[in-house]
């Protein structure tokens, strides 16, 4: 391949190359969180609470039952909502944080170091972390239990669980925890479920998945076309939108629905049924802006970029090694990234090259040997 011509790529509009956007790892530098939906359902005695008017530095969402926590630009973790059993109470020593999940009442935080933290409810033993891990890439939370994915490709679980399939054995790139079942990313983009029998039946043929989301009956993936695939596929009002939506950049499910961000910036939410609705499903007319959304029990939230508006390419030129031309991609911990390529600069279609989980450094990806004016392009999940 020739090294020039990844230069060209920054310079493409996003409809030369097939409309769909990814986030650059260094895009925010100030930020909104917007929240709707009832944080106090159900609870007695609970007081509203929106977040906190001063954070303007938030990377990253997480939403649980009746807590939200945000990951800001230098490593802290911020944690409002509900308290009973000290899931807004984020450990005082907690720094230099990457990535973080919430569950229904614990919460999980990977620090730069790829060591997990967690806190909160530990009815079901998911907060005790078997042993130290010290390689973690990225973390996921459920009602009930915990999963943490490694640097080797390898997923680790705990509370009430069950242990990941075979086929995933150093070999996962992304993972999600619902009620009583998880899921993982295979690097070939395949899916793979395990836990409960009637949740883990993945659709055939399902293929090219960059993300994938867990909730109470269901589990929703998201295809690097930007379509949506659900099973079972008999749970509806939740698995309604789910065949028609496209474009779509990101999703994000708690229990019984789930939101999903499309490519012109608007936000859908959809799958609570009559009487277990209260809001959630209905974000905020007008939003603009969004570049990330979160899902808790009855509470939705999107993170609005205040500094730069729209969603920005993030290319990398090639470097030449003595194996040929490489492209060099600085990840984060917890962030799965997508390399995709195509053969022409009005191309019809991309394809994806590799699947990369983030573990902080800099990762190597080597070029097609058979393409001689190929393009490439990188995307972040989320």
């Amino acid at each position: 391949m020739n090294p020039k011509l990844a230069f060209f790529l920054p310079f493409l509009t996003a409809s030369l190359m097939g409309g769909s956007v990814f986030l650059s790892a260094n895009r925010l530098s100030a930020s909104q969180v917007v929240q709707w939906g009832d944080l106090t359902r159900g609870v007695t005695g609970a007081i509203v609470t929106n977040p906190p008017p001063d954070l303007t530095n938030a990377v990253a969402l997480a939403g649980g039952f009746f807590h939200s926590l945000a990951l800001t630009a230098d490593g802290r973790v911020v944690a409002w909502g509900q308290n009973n059993v000290g899931q807004t109470n984020v450990p005082p020593d907690l720094t230099n944080v990457i990535a973080i999940a919430a569950g229904g009442y614990h919460n999980l935080a990977v620090t730069h170091d790829g060591t997990v933290r967690a806190w909160g409810h530990n009815g079901s033993g998911q907060t005790n972390i078997p042993f130290p891990y010290s390689n973690v890439v990225q973390v996921a939370a459920s009602e009930y239990h915990s999963l943490a994915l490694l640097a080797d490709g390898s997923v680790m679980d705990w509370g009430a669980s069950a242990s990941a399939p075979l086929a995933l054995d150093k070999n996962c790139v992304g993972i999600a925890a619902g009620a009583r079942h998880s899921v993982g990313i295979a690097a070939d983009g395949t899916v793979h479920a395990w836990g409960d029998p009637v949740k883990t039946n993945v659709p055939a043929g399902l293929s090219n998945v960059v993300s994938v989301v867990a909730g109470r009956d269901a589990s929703i993936a998201l295809t690097a076309q930007g379509t949506l695939a659900s099973w079972p596929e008999s749970i509806t009002p939740l698995t309604n939108l789910v065949k028609t939506l496209t474009n779509i950049l990101q999703i994000s499910m708690e229990r019984l629905w789930c939101t999903a961000l499309e490519g012109n910036g608007k936000i859908h939410a959809w799958g609570a049924v009559p009487g277990d609705d209260y809001g959630q499903t209905n974000p905020p007319v007008g939003l603009s802006n969004v570049v990330l959304i979160a899902a808790g029990r009855y509470h939705g939230m999107a993170l609005i970029d205040n500094e730069n508006p729209g969603l920005s390419w993030s290319m990398q030129p090639p470097t030449l090694t003595t194996n040929g031309a490489a492209l060099e991609i600085p990840t984060q911990r917890g962030r799965l990234y997508i390399v995709e390529r195509s053969d022409g600069i009005h191309p019809t279609a991309w394809s994806v090259h590799r699947r990369l989980a983030g573990n902080g450094s800099v990762q190597t990806v080597p070029m097609a040997t058979n393409a001689a004016n190929a393009f490439y392009r990188v995307r972040r999940i989320p």
